[in-house]
């Protein structure tokens, strides 16, 4: 396999000017204190190193739904560190570089016209749930890269890349099993294509049988449970109910990804003298009354900051039937006037929200990483006869850098509060008599009495010995507090009490 960089290639120095303008927006990122419970998986490092250390698989497993193939992965490639919390940045380059990784194998293989190429990766790096995970210590870009490499190497046909392809598949469930919701797109690929449909059922059983053998070896080498008691019943417990509301928030949130496209082609269909009256009534009546299904929706289905920026809450109504009538509009659209490639991404996207909708029962926006280049190559494909796209591109990056740089600012202002609560903490020696409260999960390791206590032995009366806490000042003793603002708007509020 000869790999070699051309540097004339324009598409090449594109993707080189796109990767260095994108550092040059986030690299702050890299030096930021752990969040979303990060330092789980450098607390598993750090006891891989450090003989009879507190913190174990069991620990992990207790607070984490991601197998330990990740922080095992990390401490294979990456020096031991004597402090490891002092080199977060070497920890979040490797999911960079699996995404410009990624980039040069989709240009080198060409398995699109480069300038949908260049487009598709435009829009997949500045959104701004893969925007956000680029730079976090967690497995999900890994395994999408993985999971998407994968698909490269099954186009390529030949024996020695589907090898490949069966791999790096099995990397991309071993690192996150949800992985799995991508085979839709494989299926249809294999089928649709005349020299792989006939070793479809090969190649098929190959995929699953590999999967299978490593996912098991996994549990045996490791010796752990697929999931604790807890993330079973949170994440695996079926309801048809709870799938149908899942789908639609999905596609409800997809649609906000694919902003302003998706807002352009739903209006196309509601001015459309083509349609019906009755039916784009229709339409609104049954947006409004989605609405109701999904207002109150539990996981991790939130805006983040916006929310608390602009008072979502009191127009949360409104904004989710009008997404709703946007998706549904969007979705009428595409089945009424494109062609049949249109169409078929569209039903490889939607299959994969169902199954996505059916396999987690608690839904997370994150796991749509793995559905967005379907639909974002859809975007590419329905609008790339229209004059106007450019500018529809420039509004969707001036948008999504304005979102992706709040969001940033809004973790670098909380980061500034992390570290004097922490500072405090430490020269005080207070870690084995603080509650974490809401910074347990950006700096929980601190407080290994706590993590050993209460989350480990689940002895919820020893919350009792503790003197201190951090809280959102509703209770207790004030000793100090900081008060959060992003855009001149307070956001929230932390305290340091006394219980």
């Amino acid at each position: 396999m000869n790999i070699k960089f051309n540097f004339k290639n324009k598409y090449y120095l594109y993707f080189i000017s796109l990767i260095i303008f994108y550092f040059f927006l986030n690299y702050k990122r890299l030096y930021l204190n752990t969040f979303n419970l990060e330092w789980f998986f450098i607390e598993l490092i750090n006891s891989y190193n450090t003989k009879n250390y507190y913190f174990n698989n069991d620990l992990f497993q207790n607070n984490q739904a991601n197998s330990v193939i990740y922080p095992y992965l990390l401490n294979l490639i990456l020096p031991n560190f004597e402090n490891n919390y002092e080199n977060l940045i070497y920890f979040r380059l490797v999911n960079l570089l699996a995404i410009i990784l990624l980039i040069f194998f989709s240009i080198k293989f060409k398995i699109l016209e480069n300038k949908n190429l260049k487009t598709l990766f435009t829009l997949i790096i500045f959104c701004p749930i893969i925007n956000i995970y680029v730079f976090r210590i967690y497995p999900d870009i890994l395994s999408f890269t993985f999971a998407y490499l994968s698909f490269i190497f099954l186009t390529l046909e030949k024996r020695i890349f589907l090898f490949i392809s069966f791999l790096t598949a099995c990397f991309s469930f071993l690192l996150k099993p949800v992985a799995i919701i991508i085979f839709p797109l494989f299926f249809f690929y294999i089928f649709k294509n005349n020299v792989l449909k006939k070793r479809a059922l090969f190649i098929i059983l190959s995929y699953g049988l590999i999967i299978i053998i490593s996912f098991y070896s996994y549990l045996k080498v490791f010796d752990i449970k697929i999931f604790s008691e807890y993330y079973s019943n949170t994440y695996v417990k079926f309801n048809l109910v709870n799938s149908i509301t899942n789908f639609l928030s999905y596609l409800n949130y997809s649609m906000l990804l694919i902003f302003p496209f998706s807002l352009f082609y739903s209006f196309k269909f509601l001015i459309s003298k083509k349609i019906k009256i009755i039916t784009k009534f229709l339409i609104l009546i049954v947006s409004s009354t989605l609405t109701y299904f999904i207002l109150n929706l539990s996981g991790e289905m939130n805006y983040g900051y916006v929310e608390k920026l602009f008072n979502y809450s009191d127009s949360k109504y409104f904004f989710i039937t009008l997404n709703n009538i946007i998706s549904i509009s969007f979705i009428s659209l595409i089945l009424k006037n494109n062609k049949n490639l249109e169409k078929n991404l569209l039903y490889i996207f939607l299959t994969i929200v169902l199954f996505l909708s059916i396999l987690i029962a608690r839904p997370v926006q994150r796991y749509l990483i793995y559905a967005m280049p379907v639909l974002f190559y859809l975007v590419i494909l329905t609008f790339n006869n229209y004059k106007f796209k450019n500018w529809l591109m420039i509004i969707y990056l001036s948008l999504f850098i304005f979102i992706n740089t709040g969001q940033f600012v809004y973790q670098y202002n909380t980061d500034k509060i992390i570290n004097v609560f922490k500072k405090y903490v430490i020269v005080n020696n207070l870690e084995s008599k603080t509650h974490p409260g809401q910074f347990y999960h950006s700096i929980g390791y601190l407080f290994k009495d706590y993590m050993i206590n209460i989350i480990l032995k689940k002895n919820n009366k020893h919350i009792e010995n503790y003197s201190f806490q951090i809280t959102q000042c509703e209770f207790g003793k004030l000793i100090f507090k900081e008060d959060l603002y992003v855009m001149g708007k307070k956001l929230n509020i932390f305290c340091f009490s006394e219980r």
